[in-house]
């Protein structure tokens, strides 16, 4: 049995976690879904927006669970906190999974963006163009096409959060550092790296530039490409996703 730590994406909350969940728990395993940034039931952490505070959330979060070293694994922007977690709390960290994330940090344009966003939901006070938009690019054209009713759930998900919390986890994930480093100096933790094929927020090719980084840390990351998925593979292949988690504590 091992202990898993799973950290949603933005601007989601943890159940999107809900298939993994019950197939980790159905093999035996521990498992905590923390909420972090303002989303689901979590709180915005004082002070200036960073991806270490998200961190400490998780920290708190496995203390309140009874967690000591963990399995931490995050989706996106959870990825982005995983990361974190190694310069946080490393003696917590017994192993790591990351999907359909990366680890270098925005480009100027990518942060243009972000902040943008950030200034738009505060201005309009209101999520519902991310809940209009954000669905067509975080799911494939394969997974819509197939499950025509996963774009309403996603954009349902996306208008639960607060405005403020979808602005202060826009700015933290803008101003996170490159972790390239970070993991470069892990050294040889069990990672899985997992993202959906046709994932266009985090391609491919940054998840290969994950595993070239562990395993420049001495480690022999597992890889898994989810065939027709996006960026959003546990919700859109929630079976693959959960062996691939499944198959990888077993190891």
């Amino acid at each position: 049995m091992a202990d898993i730590v799973l950290i949603h994406g933005f601007p989601l909350d943890a159940s999107m976690w809900e298939a993994q969940v019950a197939a980790l728990q159905a093999a035996g395993h521990r498992v905590l879904t923390p909420e972090v940034g303002g989303l689901g039931a979590s709180t915005i952490p004082a002070g200036t927006p960073d991806v270490q505070a998200l961190a400490e959330q998780v920290v708190a979060a496995m203390d309140s669970a009874g967690f000591g070293r963990a399995v931490i694994g995050g989706l996106s922007m959870g990825g982005y906190v995983a990361m974190a977690m190694l310069r946080v709390a490393p003696e917590r960290v017994a192993g790591l999974v990351f999907m359909d994330t990366k680890a270098a940090a925005d480009d100027p344009a990518r942060w243009a963006t972000r902040m943008q966003v950030a200034a738009s939901v505060r201005d309009s006070n209101s999520v519902e163009a991310l809940a209009r938009t954000m669905p067509t690019t975080l799911i494939s054209e394969a997974s819509r096409a197939v499950q025509p009713a996963l774009a309403q759930r996603v954009a349902d998900l996306i208008r639960r959060a607060q405005p403020e919390s979808v602005a202060w986890c826009q700015e933290a994930m803008a101003s996170r550092p490159d972790s390239l480093t970070t993991l470069r100096s892990a050294g040889a933790l069990p990672a899985l790296v997992l993202c959906g094929r046709d994932d266009e927020v985090t391609p491919v090719s940054d998840h290969e530039q994950l595993v070239a980084a562990l395993r420049d840390a001495g480690g022999r990351p597992e890889f898994v490409v989810v065939p027709g998925a996006g960026h959003l593979a546990p919700m859109e292949d929630p079976a693959a996703v959960s062996t691939a988690l499944v198959e990888f504590l077993s190891r």
